[in-house]
Parts: structure tokens; sequence; C-alpha cells
């Protein structure tokens, strides 16, 4: 069932780029670059018919270390494919990574390691107030997940969600973004599903026409029946436009609950064709 999964989506990336190749023709060149990475916050902007950008994870490491447990995670070459099908609608897949934790358990000093593909995502963006992004936009982002993925990288079930991201640009270059999330997941322990809620709140700000930051907050609340939780992270990001096409991105998200990772380092790229 996984293998039949796992070839379902390889062929639907191979379709968004023919569909892509097939509608270069329509693409609206004059709409401003619109990547999702990088940042806690989704943007509201979509990418226009026959547009395809490709967005890759390179590298991010996360970490935790407490008085039991030490915990690292990398994850490598995570892959989001966007593709314009509508005026205001896209398309997204997000392509199953390489992800590793190592654990230290200091009480009794074992290790473990464990590793394997991340789970495919499929997810629709769609815009109701100015797909381009600018002034007040506003969206609706339903997705799910599919169990295919391998080792502890995989949820081993399927996962929902919906997010509304909106953004509101304001003087100086400066912009506001709000993405309120509601999610169904799998239980850590399996055999059953949850609720999982939060929202990410940020403040962008552009220094020119090639580079931006971005600050934000964001709490999550996970009702996982053995191990409920709250999140609360700090995120700073930047990202640098060094060609009409391409983006660069790095970022780092800082901890302020027990309950969340206490660094998370990131870079990445965007690619628009």
């Amino acid at each position: 069932m996984q293998m039949r999964t796992l070839t379902a989506a390889v062929l639907g990336s191979a379709g968004l780029l023919l569909a892509s190749a097939a509608h270069a023709a329509t693409v609206d060149t004059d709409r401003p670059f619109c990547a999702d990475r990088p940042g806690l916050a989704t943007p509201a902007c979509t990418l226009p018919p026959g547009a395809l950008m490709v967005e890759i994870g390179s590298l991010d490491l996360v970490s935790s270390n407490d008085s039991d447990l030490r915990v690292e995670a990398l994850t490598v070459a995570d892959v989001r494919m966007r593709l314009g099908i509508g005026e205001a609608t896209e398309l997204q897949l997000d392509v199953p990574a390489y992800r590793s934790a190592r654990v230290h358990d200091r009480a009794s000093g074992a290790r473990q390691h464990g590793s394997g593909a991340g789970d495919i995502t499929v997810a629709v963006r769609h815009n109701f107030l100015h797909p381009d992004g600018s002034g007040r936009a506003v969206a609706a982002m339903p997705w799910v997940s599919l169990p295919t993925g391998t080792g502890p990288a995989s949820a081993g079930t399927y996962a929902a969600g919906l997010s509304v991201p909106i953004t509101v640009e304001v003087a100086g270059g400066l912009s506001l973004g709000l993405t309120p999330e509601f999610d169904y997941v799998g239980d850590d322990a399996g055999g059953g599903h949850h609720v999982a809620f939060g929202t990410v709140v940020g403040v962008g700000a552009s220094l020119n026409d090639s580079l931006g930051f971005a600050l934000e907050l964001s709490a999550m609340r996970n009702d996982d029946p053995a191990t409920a939780s709250t999140q609360y992270l700090a995120g700073l990001s930047a990202g640098w436009q060094a060609a009409k096409d391409i983006q660069l991105d790095a970022g780092i998200n800082l901890g302020l609950s027990r309950s969340a990772p206490d660094t998370e380092f990131y870079t990445g790229l965007a690619l628009r064709f």
C-alpha cells in the first residue's frame, strides 16, 4: 500500500512539472516572488496559473537538551512543489525527505538512532482577497498527510488540517502576518487521533527589493491523550532574492516553553519556473 502511494506521489510530481510546462505561456511574470519559505507563518499569496515553484529545505537541525534527555533531529532535502492552477488557487505537494534523530538518555546512558523518509503531504491554497499578497490578503489552506514514510520519520497514520493565512501590508515596507491553524493528527502512542491548534503572529520588514526579515511568535496546543502540551516558539528568519526567480533563506527558532525544542536552525532556497 505504501509503495503504491509513493509511486502515485512520484507520478503526481511529474504531472506538476508537465502541467507547468504546458501552461508556461500563461504565467503572470509581474506578480511578486511568493515563497512559503522561510519562517513559521504561511503567506496568503498564491502562484498565478501555470507557475511552478520548488522550495527546498537544504538543512534543518532541531536540538533539545534537558536534565533527562538530549535529542537531535536532522532533516535534509525537504521539498515542496507548488503549482498555480487558477487565478487565486494553487496545489502543493510535499515530497518525503531524509530525516534522522538521535536520543541520549542521560540517566541510563542509552543512545538511540533512527532515520527514514517523511510522509507525503498534499495541500490546496485558495486566496479570497489579493492573490498577489498585496494590501490585505486572506487565504485558506486545507491539507492531508499520508503515511507513506519509513521508520520513525513517519507518523504511521493519516493527518489533516486547515490553516488560514492572513497578511496585511503597512507603510515603510512592513507587513503583519497571522496564521491560525487547526489540525487532526495521530496519537504518539498510536491507535487514534486528536486535535492540535494554534496560531503564528509575525512582523515582516523589507530592507530593499531583494532582502527581507521576519520576527514571529507561535503557540501550538497538542491535545495528545498521553502527552498533551503547549509549545511556544520565537522565530527570526531572512530571505534574499539572489535573482528574479531564486531566493535563498535561513532562520532560527527558539523554544519558549519546556515542551518546545530548544533550538531549530534551517537553510533553504526557492526556485520559480
